[in-house]
């Protein structure tokens, strides 16, 4: 159970109503002479502007990002609070740093701008709401508490010789915009990685109404069963185990990998591994997955794996397979990277489980090792056949 105590390391949110029109924008000018806004003010206070703040202005009045290329924030606040016969918003502010975020020169945040009559679960709430629900892990990152919690059919699989056990994952937003959303989980516990199914497929999202949201969500999770969808969540990681990743589902992945920073690892990683270099910990990352997935350039005699079509990415195997990636994949988001980075990877992996079909489906039944795909009379086959595997 998660002690109160231990919810008080969530950072301090306060919530504020005002009109769109009270609200001042600082600017300074990139390099090509683009205005971009550094500041928000409000009365006397300086906030730093987050990317829910903007996605949910678009929302809440119904215009797009490109307004901007037209008018300049205040002209754009001026036009809408207008037109609008009632530009009253109600403002989540992050008045304190997370665990997660530096601690200097600290700048309260703007998160969502959302309806005043829209429901909301503040932050407080949250605090009740993990008591009760005697949540197994939370983690707070951009607006949104992440927590683990048992579902109410808790069922045990045995996949590639590894228990796995059915969990839930619930995001909650604590600023207004959007619905909390469950997502089905499945945690190895040999090592305790959570494979989560942040993709449609395996998404159930509550709908608070106006009155009694908290409550609404709290039944919701204490009744909450989805066997079918755990069944086949199974399913998908078990023909993870016979299918041969494809250079482009590896590629995906180190994509993201490359635009990770060092702000992106847990503290106690940065501190325990001993790498070179401002970009060691990602670098490091990097060497991994080629490692797993073998060297794509050499093996097929290009300089760069993107002067390939997108459609031959989709026929060429790596030396790994799809479930190695989960492995990889989960293993990273888990146990190694912060709270918003681990979203951004395990977005990749609810993405890849969630799809109608892997690039190379049940190909490991056809071809047994990767040097089966090659041609066994080129020197390519040959040094292939002389290499060990890797697993």
């Amino acid at each position: 159970m998660v002690a109160v105590k231990d919810m008080l390391t969530l950072p301090k949110f306060d919530y504020d109503e005002c009109h769109l029109k009270d609200l001042s924008c600082n600017t300074v000018a990139d390099k090509l002479g683009k205005q971009i806004v550094t500041k928000v003010k409000l009365a006397d206070e300086e906030f730093a502007p987050t990317q829910r703040f903007w996605d949910s202005l678009c929302s809440r009045f119904g215009f797009s990002p490109s307004i901007y290329k037209f008018f300049n924030h205040r002209e754009t606040f001026d036009r809408i609070s207008g037109v609008c016969k009632d530009d009253k918003i109600r403002i989540s502010i992050q008045k304190t740093p997370s665990n997660s975020e530096m601690q200097t020169n600290w700048v309260p945040k703007l998160l969502a701008v959302t309806n005043p009559d829209a429901p909301l679960i503040t932050g407080s709430d949250i605090i009740r709401l993990m008591n009760s629900l005697d949540a197994e892990k939370i983690t707070y990152s951009g607006g949104i508490v992440t927590s683990r919690h048992k579902p109410n059919t808790v069922m045990d699989f045995d996949i590639g010789g590894d228990t796995h056990q059915t969990k839930l994952t619930l995001d909650t937003p604590i600023d207004g915009y959007g619905r909390p959303n469950i997502y089905l989980e499945l945690l190895r516990l040999v090592c305790e990685n959570g494979v989560t199914g942040l993709a449609r497929a395996f998404k159930s999202s509550v709908i608070l109404g106006k009155i009694g949201g908290l409550d609404i969500l709290e039944r919701v999770m204490e009744s909450y069963s989805n066997e079918d969808g755990f069944i086949a969540m199974r399913s998908r990681v078990l023909s993870a185990q016979k299918s041969w990743a494809s250079v482009l589902e590896c590629t995906k992945l180190a994509k993201l990998l490359w635009k990770l920073s060092s702000e992106d690892f847990k503290p106690e990683v940065i501190q325990t591994t001993n790498v070179k270099g401002p970009n060691g910990h990602r670098n490091r990352l990097v060497e991994k997955l080629y490692e797993t997935c073998g060297d794509l350039r050499a093996i097929y005699g290009v300089a760069q794996i993107d002067s390939l079509s997108e459609k031959r990415m989709r026929q060429l195997p790596s030396e790994a397979t799809v479930y190695d990636l989960i492995c990889f994949t989960s293993e990273i988001a888990t146990h190694q990277l912060q709270p918003q980075a681990s979203r951004t990877i395990s977005g990749y992996l609810g993405n890849l489980i969630g799809g109608d079909i892997y690039d190379l489906e049940n190909s490991c039944e056809e071809f047994k090792e990767f040097s089966d795909f090659l041609d066994p009379t080129s020197a390519e086959a040959k040094k292939m056949l002389e290499t060990p595997i890797l697993n």
